[in-house]
């Protein structure tokens, strides 16, 4: 015969003398042990892994590679510059703004040098 405790409509009841969660249903003030917790991460870390291995980049190939234009740039010097030289690098930089009016484009950028009057 199963004693039914007062209160209570049948015999079945919840033993009580374990605090247990209302909505977990865990026991109270225990903790999951060490190595528990170690197979977790563990277990965390590997689907990380996978996951950015399913869904990583694909490998850009030089053969499939977008390349980007690259602007034109021209470097004008009132002091070492020529005006018979290129203007595509600081050493030879054109010395007056004619040659821009005959080279000038919008993609272009243009470099003047620090103390020169134009």
């Amino acid at each position: 015969m199963t004693a039914v405790r007062p209160g209570t409509v049948s015999g079945r009841h919840r033993d009580t003398s374990r605090a247990v969660h209302r909505r977990t249903g865990r026991i109270r003030g225990v903790r999951p042990s060490a190595p528990a917790v170690v197979l977790a991460v563990i277990v965390v870390a590997v689907a990380v892994v996978v996951v950015a291995l399913v869904f990583r980049a694909p490998d850009l190939r030089p053969d499939t590679a977008v390349s980007v234009p690259t602007r034109q740039a021209y470097y004008v010097n009132c002091h070492t510059g020529s005006d018979s030289a290129t203007g595509t690098t600081p050493g030879d930089a054109w010395r007056s703004l004619g040659n821009l009016n005959r080279a000038f484009t919008a993609s272009m950028v243009i470099y003047f040098a620090c103390g020169c009057s134009w």
